[in-house]
């Protein structure tokens, strides 16, 4: 899908889904600052216990795809692009793939309860709820370029295509 087309149909939602839609993705990280600078203790301690949850989650949803028999996730997603089987190299590296998004959810919710302990809420709420999504965006950026230089001979098809085709997705 192209940018056009994705705006086309993000101007055909209707506007009540959209400002529904927007105020999710925004609601998330401010109800977690709002909680945690408040100074209430257990709305605080909810406010910190959520981005540490959602990327122990993510961790864990990643990481037991590495087990032995089980197809990596990232592997997954290779898979509803491709619409076939991986070849070696590419499985490979999927599973590596996977290997870094599990430790990098890891890291993400060790730094994120780190600073919570230990930091200001001002830095604790600066790292959750702005730098932790700018490094999952700079990590799928940079993977994706990554990708499309060493595996050049194979087809590639944009990030928002393959988002579009998950929904394919069913497990070897």
């Amino acid at each position: 899908m192209s940018r056009a087309s994705a705006s086309r149909r993000w101007a055909a939602m209707p506007r009540a889904k959209r400002f529904l839609t927007a105020a999710a993705f925004l609601a998330f990280p401010l109800l977690c600052h709002f909680a945690v600078t408040r100074g209430d203790a257990p709305a605080a301690a909810l406010g910190i216990a959520l981005p540490v949850a959602v990327n122990l989650a993510l961790c864990w949803l990643f990481g037991r795809t590495l087990a032995a028999g089980r197809e990596p996730m990232i592997a997954r997603f290779a898979r509803v692009e491709r619409g076939e089987p991986l070849p070696a190299d590419l499985a490979r590296y999927a599973r590596v793939l996977t290997a870094a998004w599990t430790g990098f959810f890891a890291a993400m919710a060790a730094v994120s309860l780190g600073l919570a302990l230990w930091a200001s809420a001002l830095a604790w709420s600066l790292f959750t709820n702005l730098i932790n999504y700018a490094l999952v965006a700079l990590f799928f950026v940079g993977e994706y370029v990554v990708r499309r230089v060493r595996f050049r001979h194979y087809r590639h098809l944009s990030p928002i295509e393959v988002v579009r085709r998950l929904h394919t997705y069913r497990p070897l």
